[in-house]
């Protein structure tokens, strides 16, 4: 233990400025988003300059630390005394908890206080948020320097790794917000622990050659992640769902009697293209519960394929088809499998707060509201989106919905703000009432179209 700590002093030493650095910038960035969220209409999307050079700053920091006993080389003191690897591990771990982390914390913890949180309610929250700073700012920035040689060689794969993924992410398609948060949990599920492993690895073996391939094939792989089919990802959000559900909850059932079609047309030549709306039931839910489609696709259609697919939100699917479809499958009977990704949702939990007050709502945070020509309310908590509504006051009608995300959001699939939140108000009451579902489980059904005839549907 003495000789963790004359490496940890020595460390301090080394890395003071770097740690000096960091400090300041988490003061500039505690007192900035403290201002922000005291005015009524901030927005966290105006902290995120200060919290990328923080985040910067925490890299190199953490890049600083390794550095002062590189692993590549053969000169280095620690291997002639010698210093067990793992007593070296901890010292670097020890100085970045008390540099890095511990302010990280205290400014959180001041930050929740400030704002009329509940501190103690937030321990969970403030403990995960400093260890996602350490998995996904410290890690990969250490995982980098156990393999360079010096701090310009960590610098040029840190930009190199940038450049690539800048690169790469111009070419795909990004998922869609609610998959965004699996892709990011899987991609620390899986670079985490194999992150570590490499650190590990390096202190213990010095096998550099074998870890620099180590990280470049974890790099690869993380970079492919947002490449992968998108029926992937909700397969892996359908195996994290809170719960498990049998295949009989929220079945759907084509609702035929509603079921109608029109084109496009000029007189009696089609034109562009035509669109059938296909309402649909659902069946199997508990009393209060409700069910959500996410996206739709076309698993198999008789005849051809209609071009396009979207859907509406009052319980039907609406089949953008062209005009050729059309003149083929007029009279024809077709049948469409169709397959939704779907979220089902538990009981309605409500919460009532006064117009022109501040209150913290459950699973949703502190939530303010203010009643000018409309209704706006801001609800802010530790490790979720921001979530802003805009309405009329004394009406059910929620305009508009905003979400900022934090720097270091938590990267969970389960979400309560996708589907799951709504508020209405109450000129009698004066007071507004939230409408809170928590997601239950994601899962995949599907709805079967047979023997439509667009010939026989009336228009």
């Amino acid at each position: 233990m003495n000789l963790v700590w004359h490496i940890v002093r020595k460390d301090v030493r080394q890395t003071w400025m770097y740690a000096a650095a960091v400090i300041g910038l988490l003061a500039i960035s505690g007192w900035n988003l403290s201002r922000i969220l005291a005015a009524d209409r901030g927005s966290i999307g105006m902290q995120m300059p200060i919290d990328t050079v923080l985040s910067i700053a925490f890299g190199l920091f953490c890049g600083a630390l390794v550095l002062t006993e590189a692993i590549p080389g053969t000169r280095q003191y620690w291997l002639v005394r010698p210093v067990r690897w793992g007593n070296l591990l901890a010292a670097k771990a020890l100085v970045l908890g008390m540099l890095a982390v511990a302010p990280l914390t205290i400014v959180h913890i001041g930050l929740v206080s400030w704002r009329g949180l509940p501190v103690w309610g937030s321990v969970g929250n403030i403990a995960w948020n400093a260890l996602l700073l350490v998995l996904v700012c410290v890690l990969p920035v250490a995982v980098l320097a156990s393999i360079s040689r010096n701090l310009q060689t960590l610098i040029l794969s840190l930009l190199a790794v940038g450049v690539v993924a800048i690169a790469l992410h111009q070419f795909i398609r990004v998922p869609t917000e609610e998959l965004r948060g699996v892709v990011n949990s899987s991609a620390l599920l899986a670079g985490a622990p194999v992150g570590m492993a490499i650190l590990a690895w390096q202190y213990s073996t010095r096998r550099t050659g074998a870890g620099r391939v180590a990280v470049m094939a974890l790099c690869a792989f993380l970079l492919s992640l947002d490449f992968w089919p998108v029926s992937v990802w909700y397969a892996v959000q359908r195996f994290s769902s809170p719960r498990p559900v049998g295949a009989g909850m929220a079945t759907l059932r084509l609702n035929t009697d509603s079921i109608s079609w029109w084109p496009q047309v000029a007189g009696s030549t089609w034109r562009g293209r035509g669109q059938l709306d296909a309402p649909y039931l659902v069946e199997g839910l508990p009393d209060g519960w409700s069910f959500e489609v996410n996206s739709w696709r076309v698993a198999r259609v008789s005849n051809g394929a209609p071009s396009d697919l979207s859907v509406q939100n009052t319980g039907s699917v609406r089949l953008w088809s062209s005009s050729r479809f059309l003149e083929d499958n007029l009279t024809k009977p077709l049948d469409i499998d169709l397959v939704a990704e779907g979220t089902i949702y538990g009981p309605v939990e409500r919460h009532s707060m006064p117009v022109n007050g501040e209150r913290n709502i459950p699973n949703v945070g502190r939530c303010r509201a203010d009643a000018r020509d409309t209704l706006l309310i801001d609800c802010q908590s530790i490790l979720r989106p921001q979530v802003k509504f805009g309405g009329y006051w004394g009406t059910a009608q929620v305009l508009s919905q905003r979400e900022d995300r934090s720097v270091l959001p938590m990267p969970s699939p389960v979400s309560v703000i996708f589907g799951g939140l709504g508020a209405r108000s109450s000129f009698e009451s004066n007071d507004i009432v939230f409408e809170v579902r928590k997601p239950m489980a994601y899962v995949q059904r599907t709805l079967e179209l047979r023997g439509i005839r667009l010939s026989e549907i009336e228009r």
